[in-house]
């Protein structure tokens, strides 16, 4: 069979599976069904004429696009072994696709010898040599790769992409200025293709020079249809370098102060990072200018007035949110904090049947039956606490946060030691990051030098701005030691990193996490009053 007769046969089988999908319920997926023809329209083919290895090739391929990668590679050897010699356009495209296997395996022995082949086959194909520099520069071979791209410029002078391999080869030697103008030069002549700005922006990371990084994935977001990719790379260089990912999108919105989505796309980095006051000045803005009038803007602003203790700002927001969307049931929950802390800060019972109103909407959904135990436990309902920790359990048995409590209950309340052991025992299978609430479970089991030992290895871990693996810390020492020093020194390590959270550092005191203990400390009105910029909506 011919490639292109194979094209039209999987466009026929594509239209047919985008046909029944339409027709399907909404609980199947379209791209699921799509590829499951497509697939089928190969094996089928297959199953006639196993030799056929064009078709293997092309099934090869649609494997590699769906990630399938070790089922491509079984299908590509195949296709090597059975292609003789002579169809020379075939076998250098399998060794290609081979090599691109290899790469994303990381077996670059293999990888570079079916380069080498391939180049052999068709020494004038481009996407050898592209493959063979990137390989080069990848190992560290810099001449190679470096007259690989420029063997790529002499055939295509515009190709922006080799532009942006010699500008990684000139950053790797340290000249910066250098690598950056050849990046220039991509983006002069494509100002365009927002290709040329995540490849720049790279570059710049290489060289230390973070806030132009985040420029230019600003850029590219802008121009790029969805904009996905330049979120996620702002996203993920916020994690290391937040100030510079804040200074690039305060000049974004200096230069367009009409663009709500750099309003939105800060406020929602400053919020992951629990700057509550610096989210929520930029949730105001979007609110009054009426960028959005979505519910989750309104639920996200009450989420950070509810941190600050604004609570009656944080009541209206919420049901704002409500009324645009009656079927939010996390909003629900967040009411329910909300209501329960306004005023008195012993709303209970409101609370209570706020749950109820989300629970009627998704029963036994995990957050509402987590909230629920919270608040019995404190009406010192202990038992119909333990009814809602077990069903979430049963439900998620790595629920960290219900197996602590749960565990909290049964140890220092219903006094059933086995059964608590039993609960902080699993919850050391549950990994060791910062949700694992991992140190608390080894603390419980009697286990303190590890406990210290998981917060430091958290804090080594979690970098973020927002202090949050220091808050966890501070409360953890703090649990193992009252009088420990060092759990206010976390407390401070925290708010010096912009925690935000005025709920958790002077009004929470929710089983089990806290810093009740920590506010015993007569140092610590002193050390919080220090950072109370950290709390203002500015």
């Amino acid at each position: 069979m011919k490639i292109k007769y194979l094209i039209l046969v999987v466009a026929i089988a594509l239209s047919g599976a985008i046909t029944q999908a339409q027709a399907a319920n909404d609980d199947d997926s379209t791209a699921i069904k799509i590829k499951a023809a497509v697939m089928k329209v190969y094996d089928d083919q297959l199953a006639l004429t196993p030799d056929a290895y064009d078709v293997r090739y092309a099934r090869a391929m649609q494997l590699y696009f769906n990630g399938d990668y070790d089922r491509s590679l079984a299908d590509v050897n195949k296709v090597i072994e059975q292609c003789p010699e002579k169809e020379a356009d075939q076998l250098y495209d399998a060794l290609i696709l081979r090599a691109k296997l290899y790469d994303l395996k990381e077996n670059y022995l293999a990888e570079a010898a079916d380069l080498k082949r391939a180049t052999a086959l068709n020494p004038r194909s481009l996407n050898g040599v592209d493959l063979s520099a990137k390989l080069a520069l990848k190992q560290g071979n810099l001449p190679e790769a470096e007259n690989g791209f420029n063997t790529i410029l002499r055939q295509s002078p515009q190709n922006y992409d080799a532009f942006y391999g010699l500008a990684q080869v000139e950053a790797k030697r340290g000249n910066n200025d250098k690598a950056i103008e050849y990046c220039d030069r991509a983006v002069k002549l494509f100002p365009q293709e927002p290709n040329v700005y995540y490849n720049r922006a790279n570059v710049y990371k290489m060289t230390n020079a973070y806030e132009n990084a985040a420029e230019d994935y600003i850029i590219a977001m802008s121009l790029s249809s969805s904009g996905n990719k330049g979120i996620s790379e702002l996203w993920t260089l916020s994690e290391t370098h937040y100030d510079a990912v804040m200074n690039a999108l305060q000049r974004a919105i200096d230069n367009a102060p009409r663009q709500g989505n750099f309003y939105y796309l800060r406020a929602q980095i400053a919020k992951n990072y629990l700057h509550y006051g610096q989210a929520l000045n930029d949730f105001n803005i979007i609110i009054s200018n009426n960028f959005y009038d979505d519910y989750s803007v309104y639920e996200d602003a009450a989420r950070c007035q509810f941190e600050l203790t604004l609570y009656d700002d944080a009541l209206q927001n919420i049901n704002k949110a409500l009324q645009r969307n009656p079927n939010d049931v996390d909003a629900y929950v967040l009411k329910a904090q909300i209501t329960r802390y306004q005023g008195t800060g012993n709303n209970f019972a409101l609370a209570y049947n706020v749950l109820k109103q989300g629970e009627a909407l998704k029963p036994n959904y995990g957050p509402i039956l987590l909230a629920e135990a919270r608040i019995l436990y404190a009406l010192g309902q202990k038992n119909e606490a333990m009814d809602c920790l077990n069903k979430l359990i049963a439900a998620e048995p790595k629920n960290n946060e219900a197996l602590l409590l749960r565990g909290f209950i049964n140890k220092y309340r219903l006094r059933k030691p086995d059964a608590a052991i039993t609960d902080f025992t699993a919850m050391l299978s549950n990994g060791d990051d910062m949700a694992s609430l991992r140190g608390f479970a080894l603390h419980e089991i009697g286990k303190d030098d590890e406990a210290k030992e998981w917060a430091r290895k958290i804090i080594g871990d979690n970098p973020l701005p927002g202090g949050e693996a220091y808050y966890y810390a501070s409360a953890l020492l703090s649990d193992i030691n009252v009088d420990d020093e060092q759990a206010l020194k976390y407390l401070e390590n925290a708010l010096a990193n912009g925690f935000g959270s005025k709920f958790l550092t002077e009004v929470s005191e929710e089983y089990y996490v806290n810093l009740k203990l920590v506010r015993r400390n007569p140092n610590f009105a002193t050390t919080v009053s220090r950072y109370a910029d950290n709390f203002a909506v500015k």
